[in-house]
């Protein structure tokens, strides 16, 4: 852009001085072009913006940094850098240019962006098992003394995981307004909405259902109602309970073992050993 002060100064020197337009273009540090063009015309300011600006060292990087913007474009507004760090994060990749062109093409692409539509969220509402995780995998068992690879299928509950990790979407969540559960289930919740954290002790019992099953874990649900206690450590402590191992059976003693006369459990029998001990010998009153 070239000033009031500057057009005049070249007017000055030329039309007063008489220099030639050579000679004020050097003394300016100014295009002859445009000391020529100032000389000819008699407007007061002139403005020049390019049509399309050049990106010789940038045009490498332009796939590269639109991956990063439409990565960043994710994030909340206030975790998207700046264009200084993009421009250094360029500079770490290799990138040689200057930062003014990172500062251009980051500033028209975010105002193209700006312009798109907003994209609608639409919420999903699936049923208990309606929806879920599925995926093949690969595992190493033991098979009649051998190692085998065997192809597992891997299958989990959608709106469960985030049930785990967000407990308060249980009272509000749509997906679980009019959630279909079994009755011990059900009468369990309505009995946990009285407590403060009821929520996460319910959620705490829905986790145990891929790994227990939903009957068990209605049926330890029954126990804690029949003891009249609804709480969801007290339902993990009896689905916890039920997991372990029976008790072994006693081993039956062969009668060849069998003691003759079966020893009884007579605490008596200490105290006349403690009297014995305590009488004083025969002698004493020798």
């Amino acid at each position: 852009m070239t000033g009031v002060e500057t057009i005049g100064r070249i007017r000055f020197e030329h039309f007063q001085n008489g220099k030639g337009i050579k000679r004020i273009a050097r003394e300016l540090g100014i295009a002859r072009d445009t000391v020529r063009k100032v000389l000819r015309s008699g407007a007061t300011e002139f403005t020049y913006k390019r049509e399309v600006q050049p990106r010789r060292k940038l045009g490498a990087w332009v796939d590269t940094l639109t991956a990063i913007l439409e990565a960043e474009d994710r994030l909340p507004r206030r975790e998207r850098r700046s264009t200084i760090r993009l421009f250094e994060e360029l500079r770490g990749r290799g990138y040689d240019g200057a930062h003014d062109s990172v500062h251009r093409f980051v500033k028209a692409w975010r105002a193209d962006r700006a312009r798109l539509p907003a994209q609608a969220f639409i919420p999903l509402r699936f049923d208990p098992g309606e929806a879920y995780q599925f995926d093949w995998s690969h595992e190493a068992i033991e098979l009649h003394g051998l190692p085998v690879v065997v192809k597992v299928a891997q299958m989990r509950l959608a709106y469960l995981p985030v049930l785990m990790r967000k407990p308060g979407a249980l009272r509000n969540g749509a997906p679980f307004k009019d959630w279909d559960l079994p009755a011990p289930l059900t009468v369990v919740r309505e009995k946990l909405r009285r407590h403060a954290d009821g929520d996460r002790q319910f959620v705490k019992i829905l986790g145990r259902v891929p790994e227990d099953g939903i009957a068990a874990v209605a049926e330890a649900c029954t126990e804690a109602l029949a003891a009249g206690i609804a709480s969801g450590d007290v339902v993990i402590a009896i689905l916890a309970r039920r997991r372990q191992p029976p008790v072994p059976a006693s081993i039956t003693t062969p009668n060849a073992l069998r003691l003759k006369t079966e020893p009884v459990a007579d605490c008596a029998r200490y105290d006349n050993l403690r009297k014995r001990r305590e009488a004083p010998p025969w002698n004493a009153t020798n």
